[in-house]
Parts: C-alpha cells; sequence; structure tokens
C-alpha cells in the first residue's frame, strides 16, 4: 500500500479554494495549501502535486501523470478541476499494485482493487 501522500481531492467554497483532500494509506488528510507547498519545499513526497517556477502548486504531469483532478464544491457536487473534453464525475487513482491488480480509491473515498482486463478500458 501506498506510504506517500496522494492528492484525490481539490476543496472549495463556491469559486474560492479551502483546501485539499489527501489520501496516506489509511486515512483521509485535509491540508491547506500552504501546507502542501511547506510539505514538498522539504523533500516530502506529495503524489499528484507539484510546485512551478513561481511556487504554485500545479498538477504533477510529469513525476505522477496527474492530468486532471477533482473539485469537490458543496455537498453532493463535484466537478473536474479542467472540465474540457471530461464527462465524469468520479475519477479513481492508482496508489498500488498487489497480486490482484491495482489498489485504487476514489474520489469519493471508496477503496477498491481494479484488475488488469478493467484498467485497460481506463487507458
Amino acid at each position: 500500500m501506498c506510504t506517500m501522500r496522494v492528492v484525490v481531492l481539490r476543496e472549495m467554497l463556491g469559486t474560492r479554494e479551502t483546501g485539499w483532500s489527501l489520501w496516506d494509506g489509511k486515512q483521509v488528510m485535509e491540508l491547506t495549501a500552504k501546507q502542501i507547498k511547506d510539505l514538498i519545499k522539504s523533500s516530502k513526497k506529495v503524489c499528484g502535486l507539484t510546485l512551478d517556477k513561481e511556487e504554485n502548486l500545479i498538477l504533477d504531469k510529469d513525476g505522477f501523470y496527474t492530468t486532471n483532478l477533482m473539485e469537490h464544491r458543496h455537498c453532493g457536487n463535484y466537478k473536474p478541476l479542467h472540465d474540457e473534453d471530461c464527462m465524469s464525475n468520479l475519477f479513481y487513482i492508482v496508489i498500488g499494485k498487489n497480486k490482484d491488480g491495482y489498489d485504487c480509491i476514489s474520489t469519493r473515498f471508496e477503496r477498491l482493487t481494479l484488475t488488469e482486463t478493467v484498467t485497460k478500458h481506463f487507458i
């Protein structure tokens, strides 16, 4: 199982960012953007996010292959961060591999194992 922090959701209040929800392999952690920036600067891995040259949080497209992320706007309202060409409101994030397939967590914090055959449909 993953021992690193994996970004799952960006928490929003309307159009204002309130924080981020991360999965550490056992529990959900809620951190502010400043706390995440401090973790990254101290060389602790936060899978899914990185810093640009101006020290803004951006999706880690090169290191963790994060091309999009869900935003939780308010009760029951989930929306992709980049909504062009994205019709889904549920993402699965691979957090590890086991003998049966891939360990995943959904943007609604469901833990499951996807087999090799199922994951081929997502790629």
